[in-house]
């Protein structure tokens, strides 16, 4: 007969924690080009999101500039981003209400798919 001792009985088997998990950062001016590159696309891309979200969700004409660390311009806007200028350089208000039509819809899908075109150029910038 064979008999195996538990030899594990007195070891505790709680896992200690291996990696800091989601810290808050500082926010200042990042320094290191790479990071700051990184970091812009990242942001962008959330930025852009959250704008087309609140648009969808609340019926909002949304209009967004923003300029890379490299200088380049990127813009958004919904229905488009010259409609929402026109309408706050001419002082005017937006018609009460915007339909989501399938012309508005593939400008949208337009502006999208170019938005993440020079997103991935940027990222390739970023690490090169």
């Amino acid at each position: 007969m064979v008999v195996i001792n538990n030899i594990n009985k007195n070891i505790d088997h709680k896992k200690t924690k291996t990696t800091k998990g989601c810290q808050k950062i500082e926010i200042k001016k990042l320094e290191d080009k790479n990071s700051l590159q990184v970091t812009f696309s990242k942001r962008w891309f959330g930025l852009f999101n959250k704008a087309m979200e609140l648009s969808v969700l609340c019926g909002l004409e949304v209009g967004i500039i923003v300029f890379s660390p490299n200088g380049k311009m990127f813009v958004i806007g919904h229905p488009n981003f010259d409609t929402v200028l026109n309408w706050y350089l001419n002082g005017e208000s937006p018609p009460p209400k915007v339909s989501a039509s399938i012309p508005c819809l593939q400008e949208h899908n337009k502006q999208y798919e170019k938005a993440m075109r020079e997103l991935e150029k940027e990222k390739r910038k970023g690490k090169g």
